[in-house]
C-alpha cells in the first residue's frame, strides 16, 4: 500500500474513531448526568435524615434530662402536682412539645399533661405494651397517629443521677410527645429548600420522574413495635441540570462540524509535504545511493535531517567495518591477562570479594570465602554483600570510609556463614576499577580466636559494671551468681538471694515461686525451649513495692541459664497511662459530629482522621491515610498558618466532586509531630440554607454548652473529693492505724484529737462542696436572696464597695431560669474578683412585664475583648455564660476596654405561664 492510500486510510480512521468518540462522550455525559442526580439524591437523603436527627435531638435531651434527675424521682414518690405544674408545664414552649405523660414503676399513671386539640390523658398505645416500656434501661422513641396528627414520643427510665450507668431500679418511665404538626413541616421544608410531606401509606414508594431535573428522597417513621407507619418525603426540582442537558447537545454539534472543516485541509497537506519526501527516502534506502537525496539535504526541516543522517550513515558503516578489524587483535590480548588475573584471584589464601559501589552487589568471589562462609560461588554471585553481614550499618560505613580515602582502609565486623554461625573479620578495603564499573577490593582476615580470649579475660569486671541486672541459675534453679545492679533495681544485696532465697524474697507467693523454679528446671535440662523474645514480670523490691522487670535467658553450653534484666516500671505505667489516653482520645474525636483531620504541617501527610470526614469526602480509613493534604485541595494554599485560623477554600470529593468547605486550623503535635488538626464544614447546601444553618448550629452550640457545663461540674466536683475530703479521709486512716499498733495512752488520745479534728474539716469541705452543686439559700428563699449572700461571701474579705439594688421584683421565678441566672452571676463575679483588680462594684436586677434585666458594673482594669474571645474556648468564660444566657431565649452583651472597667447587662424573658400567676 502506497504512502497516499495509507494517509487516506489514516484519515478516514480518524473520523470515525472521532465520530464513535463524540457518541460516546454524548452517551458518557447522560450517565454522568444520571450519576450526578444519583448523588444529588443521596445527599438529599442524608440531609433529610440529619435534619430529623437535629430536630428530634431537642426531645431527646429533654427526656433524658428529666428522667435523670433526682427531684423527678423524688417526683415519683411524693406525686406532687404542683411541683409537676412549675417544672414540666412551664417548659413545654420552650422544647415545642405537645405533651408528658409520668407512669410509676407498676405501670399506672402519676401524671400528664397534653396541649392538642384532642388531649390524651393517657399514653397512645395499646396496655400491653408497657411491659416493654418498663423494662429496666429501656429508652423508647416511636411515633403514633392521633386525631391531630403524628405525634412524636419519647421514654426514658427515671432514676436517681447518682446512678451514672443507670441500672438501678427504674422509680417509673418518662414520656414526652411532640406533634408533627403543618408549622413542624414546613420548618422542614425551609431547612432543606424543598417540598415536605408526610404520608400514611407506609408501603408505598415516593414517585419517580423519567427526567434528570426532579429529586425526591423520603425517610421512613416507625411506631412503638419497630413496624413503619408513615413516611416523610422531600421533592426537588433542579433548573441547573436542565441547563447542563441543554449545553452539552449544542456542545456535541459544535464539536461534529469542527471535526468536518478540520479533517478536509489536513489530508491535503499530509498528502503534500509528507508522502513525496518518503518516496525519495524510500528510493535512496533500496538502492544503497544518495544522488537522489541532493533536493532534500539542504532543507531545514525534518525530511532534510533524515536525509543528511542517511548520508552519514552510509559514511559510518565503512568507517565501522574497518574498526572491527583492529579490535578484534585487541580483545585477544585482554583475554589472556584476565586469565593470569583469575589464576591468582583464586589460589589466594584469605578470603577475598570484589563489590560493586552502585549496587553494592557481590560481582566476585574466590574459593576461599566459600570455604569460610560455606555457599557455592554461584549462591554468592551478584547477591547483596550485606547478605554476609551481621549490622548493615557496619557495611555502609566500610563503603562511605573508602569512597571517602584514596588508600585502604582497615575495619572490624561481625559476619554471618551460611548456617547462621558468626564470624569476626578485620576487612582490609580500597576502591579500584573492575570490568569498567567502580568497585571495592575487599580482604577478609578471620581474627574470631583473637578476640574471643579477650573478651574472656574482661567478662567478669564487665558484668558487676553493667547498669542491667544478671542472674545465673543452675540445673537446680539454684541462684549462683548476681551481679551488684541488683541493688540498685531490687534493693537486695547478692548475698541475701544466692542458693534458693531468690524466690523466698521476689515472689508473691510460694505458689509462683514454686511454679517458675520448676520451669526453670525444665529449661535448663532442655525440656523446655528458652524464650527467643525478651518477657516481662513483676518482682518484689525489698521496700516492698512491685517492680517489672524486662528479662532476656540464653542457655550456656554447661547448663546454665542467664537472665538478663532491667527495670521497665515507669514505661510500662506510662504505655497503660497512654493507651487509657488515646482511647479517650480515639472516642472523643470520632465522636466529633464535624469532619476533622490532623496532618502532618511538614509533609501533608494525614495522621488521624474521623468518621465524619470519611462520610463527606467518600474515601475508606485506609484511602485517606495514605494521601496529603494537597490532595484534597484544588489550589496552593499560601497564606498564614497561624492557631485557630479560618478560611474558606475548595475541595475535592472521590467522586470528583468539587465542594466549598470553611476550614478552622488548631496547631498542636501529634506523634511527635508538628501537626495541625482541621475541622471541615461544607458550604455547599449551606449557602443556600445559611439562615437556618445558623439556628441549628445556635441549638447544637447551646446543647454542647449545657454538656460542657456538665461535665466540668463533675471534674470540679471529684478533683475537690479528691484533693479535699479524700485527703481528709486517708489522714483519718492513717491515724487509726498508728492508733492500733500505739500501746501509750498518750498517743492514743493525741490521735483521737487529731482525727476529731479532721472529722470537722472533711464535714465543712462537704457543706462547701455542696453549697457549690447546690446552694441552700437558692433552693429555699429564692434567688434573690441567693446572690445578695453570694456577693457577701465572695467580697466580706475583700475592700470593695458594693452598691446591690433590686426593683420591682416580688416573686419566685421557675428553678431552670433562677439555677442558669445564678451559675452566670457566679462566674461574673468570680472574673472581677480574680482580674479585675475594682474598687467597686454595682449590682441591679430590674423586673418588667415580661422579662428580667440585670447589670453588674465594676471599675476594675478591663480587658480587650477581642483578645479574649481569641484565646477562649466553648463551654469556658464568657463564651459559657452567653450560652447558658442564650439557652434560657435571653440576650448577653458586654462592654470593656483596657482601663475603663467592665459593664455586663443580661435581659432573661418570663415565661407566659410565670407572667399570668
Amino acid at each position: 500500500m502506497t504512502v497516499q492510500n495509507k494517509i487516506t486510510a489514516l484519515m478516514l480512521s480518524i473520523v470515525v474513531l472521532m465520530s464513535l468518540a463524540l457518541y460516546t462522550m454524548n452517551n458518557l455525559d447522560h450517565k454522568r448526568f444520571t450519576y450526578i442526580r444519583r448523588n444529588r439524591a443521596n445527599e438529599k437523603l442524608q440531609l433529610l435524615n440529619h435534619a430529623i436527627e437535629l430536630k428530634q435531638k431537642s426531645l431527646e435531651l429533654f427526656v433524658y434530662d428529666y428522667s435523670y434527675w433526682d427531684d423527678m424521682y423524688e417526683f415519683t414518690k411524693t406525686q406532687k402536682i404542683e411541683w409537676a405544674k412549675q417544672n414540666i408545664d412551664a417548659v413545654l414552649t420552650s422544647f415545642n412539645l405537645q405533651g408528658v405523660w409520668i407512669y410509676g414503676n407498676k405501670g399506672e399513671l402519676i401524671y400528664s399533661i397534653s396541649r392538642l386539640d384532642y388531649p390524651l390523658k393517657y399514653l397512645p398505645v395499646k396496655k400491653e405494651t408497657f411491659d416493654i416500656f418498663f423494662q429496666q434501661n429501656h429508652f423508647s422513641h416511636f411515633f403514633v397517629w392521633t386525631k391531630d396528627g403524628l405525634l412524636e414520643i419519647r421514654g426514658a427510665p427515671i432514676q436517681p443521677s447518682a446512678d451514672n450507668k443507670r441500672v438501678t431500679e427504674p422509680a417509673g418511665v418518662f414520656f414526652a410527645g411532640r406533634l408533627w404538626s403543618d408549622n413542624y413541616l414546613s420548618e422542614f421544608s425551609a431547612l432543606l429548600n424543598s417540598n415536605v410531606e408526610l404520608t400514611i401509606d407506609e408501603t408505598s414508594q415516593p414517585a419517580t420522574y423519567d427526567t434528570l431535573t426532579y429529586i425526591q428522597v423520603s425517610s421512613t417513621l416507625k411506631g412503638w413495635d419497630g413496624q413503619s407507619i408513615a413516611r416523610i418525603i422531600s421533592t426537588n426540582k433542579s433548573e441547573m441540570m436542565t441547563e447542563i442537558i441543554r449545553l452539552s447537545n449544542f456542545q456535541y454539534w459544535i464539536l461534529v462540524g469542527f471535526s468536518v472543516l478540520i479533517m478536509l485541509p489536513l489530508y491535503f497537506l499530509l498528502s503534500r509535504w509528507v508522502s513525496r519526501p518518503l518516496q525519495n527516502i524510500s528510493t535512496v534506502l533500496a538502492q544503497e545511493k544518495t544522488d537522489s537525496l541532493n533536493n532534500l539535504i539542504n532543507q531545514t526541516n525534518e525530511f532534510g535531517n533524515i536525509s543528511r543522517l542517511i548520508k552519514y550513515s552510509f559514511e559510518q558503516k565503512q568507517n565501522l567495518q574497518e574498526e572491527i578489524v583492529r579490535r578484534k587483535s585487541v580483545e585477544n590480548v585482554l583475554q589472556q591477562s584476565e586469565k593470569d588475573y583469575r589464576n591468582l584471584f583464586e589460589n589466594a589464601g584469605n578470603a577475598i570479594t570484589i563489590i560493586g559501589v552502585g549496587t553494592m552487589n557481590i560481582l566476585a568471589v574466590n574459593h576461599r570465602a566459600c570455604e569460610i562462609y560455606g555457599y557455592t560461588q554461584d549462591e554468592l554471585f551478584n547477591a547483596p554483600f550485606v547478605k554476609l553481614w551481621s549490622q548493615s550499618a557496619e557495611m555502609e560505613s566500610l563503603r562511605n570510609k573508602v569512597l571517602e580515602s584514596i588508600h585502604a582502609i582497615s575495619l572490624e565486623s561481625v559476619h554471618r556463614k551460611k548456617d547462621g554461625t558468626s564470624i569476626l573479620f578485620d576487612i582490609n578495603a580500597r576502591q579500584i576499577e573492575y570490568r569498567a564499573v567502580q568497585a571495592i577490593l575487599c580482604i577478609h582476615h578471620d581474627i574470631s580466636q583473637r578476640k574471643l580470649i579477650e573478651e574472656f579475660s574482661l567478662s567478669h569486671n564487665i558484668l558487676n559494671q553493667v547498669g542491667n541486672l544478671v542472674i545465673v541459675s543452675n540445673e537446680k534453679a539454684e541462684i549462683i551468681y548476681v551481679n551488684r545492679a541488683l541493688v540498685k533495681t531490687l534493693g537486695y544485696h547478692p548475698r541475701e538471694v544466692l542458693g534458693d532465697l531468690w524466690w523466698h524474697v521476689t515472689r508473691e507467693t510460694s505458689e509462683a515461686a514454686i511454679a517458675e523454679k520448676e520451669n526453670i528446671k525444665k529449661i535448663v535440662k532442655g525440656e523446655m525451649p528458652v524464650s527467643a523474645t525478651s518477657y516481662e514480670r513483676w518482682i518484689r523490691h525489698k521496700n516492698g513495692s512491685l517492680r517489672c522487670i524486662s528479662w532476656h535467658d540464653a542457655l550456656t553450653s554447661d547448663h546454665l541459664l542467664i537472665g538478663v534484666g532491667h527495670d521497665v516500671t515507669e514505661r510500662v505505667i506510662a504505655e497503660l497511662e497512654l493507651i487509657e489516653s488515646e482511647k479517650r482520645y480515639r472516642l472523643l474525636f470520632e465522636s466529633i459530629a464535624t469532619a476533622t483531620f490532623i496532618y502532618n504541617t511538614d509533609t501533608k501527610a494525614f495522621l488521624a482522621v474521623n468518621k465524619a470526614s470519611l462520610d463527606l469526602y467518600g474515601y475508606s480509613r485506609e484511602e485517606f491515610l495514605s494521601m496529603k493534604l494537597n490532595d484534597l485541595m484544588t489550589y496552593d494554599y499560601t497564606g498564614p498558618e497561624s492557631e485557630h485560623e479560618m478560611h474558606v477554600g475548595r475541595h475535592q470529593l472521590k467522586s470528583g466532586r468539587i465542594i466549598e468547605v470553611e476550614l478552622m486550623r488548631y496547631e498542636l503535635v501529634f506523634d511527635h509531630h508538628k501537626a495541625c488538626l482541621v475541622l471541615v464544614s461544607d458550604l455547599s447546601e449551606k449557602r443556600k440554607i445559611e439562615l437556618a444553618e445558623i439556628k441549628l448550629r445556635n441549638q447544637k452550640i447551646r446543647l454542647a454548652s449545657v454538656i460542657s457545663a456538665i461535665e466540668e461540674e463533675r471534674r470540679r466536683i471529684s478533683k475537690e473529693l479528691h484533693d479535699g475530703i479524700g485527703q481528709l479521709l486517708s489522714a483519718i486512716r492513717r491515724n487509726m492505724e498508728l492508733s492500733e499498733k500505739s500501746r501509750n495512752e498518750s498517743d492514743e488520745m493525741h490521735l483521737t484529737e487529731q482525727n476529731k479534728i479532721l472529722l470537722d474539716n472533711a464535714l465543712v469541705e462537704t457543706k462547701l462542696i455542696a453549697y457549690n452543686l447546690m446552694p441552700r439559700v437558692l433552693e429555699d428563699f429564692g434567688l434573690y436572696t441567693a446572690i445578695e449572700s453570694l456577693l457577701r461571701q465572695m467580697f466580706s474579705k475583700n475592700e470593695v464597695k458594693i452598691d446591690f439594688q433590686i426593683f420591682n421584683l416580688d416573686k419566685r421565678l421557675s428553678h431552670p431560669i433562677e439555677l442558669g441566672v445564678y451559675r452566670v452571676i457566679q462566674e461574673a463575679l468570680n472574673n472581677i474578683v480574680k482580674h479585675s483588680k475594682a474598687t467597686e462594684v454595682s449590682f441591679q436586677m430590674v423586673g418588667h412585664s415580661s422579662s428580667v434585666v440585670i447589670t453588674i458594673e465594676d471599675n476594675g482594669q478591663g480587658f480587650s475583648l477581642r483578645e479574649v474571645k481569641r484565646r477562649e474556648t466553648r463551654g469556658m468564660g464568657l463564651v459559657s455564660m452567653r450560652e447558658r444566657i442564650e439557652f434560657l431565649n435571653g440576650k448577653f452583651h458586654i462592654d470593656s476596654s483596657i482601663g475603663h472597667g467592665t459593664s455586663l447587662v443580661m435581659e432573661i424573658p418570663i415565661p407566659t405561664e410565670e407572667v399570668n400567676e
